[in-house]
Parts: structure tokens; C-alpha cells; sequence
């Protein structure tokens, strides 16, 4: 089930894609091309992750998932997202409120932010190395395409990344909840 309806869905691409597909026919787009650009946009999300532009970084690489069919991997990636910024949300919360000042609050969890960016990386190198995507050839255009290994491993990774994310928020509110606690009234 999807949460966009199949009316919305077609709306859009009679009134988005088949124009865009227009204009990369009359541009005489080959899919080497269209690849090189799909580069582009993943390269532009990465020069934005590293200027720690996080949210255009973010709807880049969740609007990708989601633009190649992916829909399932598109909100892995916003839910990971969402997970991690909730980590240092909390960090940032309980320090302002004076609980575990300095690097304190930065040891307490079960996924800081070293253990979700090592797993991020991984997942990453597994899609590029393994392929993210691998077609199915048909013999009626257009041939759908299937999220391959290293696809597959990415999607893992971030999964693995909300999941592990959302106990470190657990945690870390317990946590400051436990110091409240000790503190005289």
C-alpha cells in the first residue's frame, strides 16, 4: 500500500514526468546520460552531507530512493534521518537544561553518532560496490528495476540506523531522567 493513491500518482506524471521525459527526448538523453546525471545528483547530496547541510543533503538522497520506485527505502531514509537528528536533539536538550555537560551526554546510548556514521558508511560502500540497482530485462518498455545486494545492504544499513537511533533517544532520556531524579528538590 502506498500513501500516495494511483490517481495522485498518475496526476503527476502526466503533469511532471511526461514533460520532463519530454524534454530528455527532444535533448536526444541517452541512459548513460540520464546515469551521469543521477551521479550528479548523488554527488551534490554528498557535498551537501559534508557542508553539514543536512536537510537539502536529505531530501536529495530520500527524494532519489523515491523517484527511482523505491518508496519502502525512501522512508527508511527519512525515518533514519528523523531518528538521528532526534540523538542530538536530545544531547542538545539535556545539556541546555545542565544535564551531563561536555562530551558526557555523547557516551550515553547505544548508537552515538561515530556508530550510525560507521554504518552509514558501510551501507553506502556496500550500493556502490555491489550495485544499488539492477534492471530486469523485459521485452515491453518500461522494464522495472529491483533494489540489488548493495541496494538491499543500504536500506539494511539505515534501517539499522532508525532502529539504533531511536533506543540511543530512549536511553538518553532515561538518562537525564535518572539525574533529575538524584537532583535535591
Amino acid at each position: 500500500m502506498s500513501v500516495v493513491s494511483p490517481s495522485l500518482r498518475a496526476k503527476v506524471r502526466a503533469s511532471i514526468e511526461a514533460p520532463v521525459a519530454a524534454v530528455f527526448i527532444r535533448l536526444h538523453f541517452t541512459p548513460n546520460i540520464l546515469t551521469l546525471l543521477g551521479f550528479a545528483i548523488c554527488a551534490v547530496g554528498a557535498v551537501l552531507a559534508g557542508m553539514q547541510l543536512w536537510l537539502p543533503a536529505a531530501l536529495v538522497v530520500a527524494f532519489g530512493f523515491l523517484r527511482s520506485g523505491f518508496e519502502f527505502a525512501g522512508w527508511v531514509a527519512m525515518i533514519a534521518m528523523a531518528a538521528a537528528f532526534m540523538v542530538s536533539y536530545t544531547r542538545a536538550k539535556s545539556e541546555s537544561l545542565g544535564f551531563t555537560p561536555g562530551t558526557g551526554m555523547a557516551n550515553v546510548g547505544l548508537a552515538p553518532r561515530e556508530v550510525r556514521t560507521v554504518i552509514l558508511v558501510l551501507g553506502l560502500l556496500a550500493a556502490g560496490i555491489l550495485g544499488a540497482q539492477q534492471t530486469i530485462y523485459c521485452l515491453v518498455a518500461p522494464c522495472p528495476q529491483l533494489l540489488g545486494t548493495g541496494g538491499q545492504l543500504l536500506v539494511a544499513a539505515l534501517g539499522l540506523i532508525a532502529l539504533l537511533a531511536t533506543v540511543t533517544v530512549i536511553q538518553r532520556i532515561v538518562h537525564v531522567y535518572q539525574q533529575a531524579k538524584k537532583e535535591p528538590q
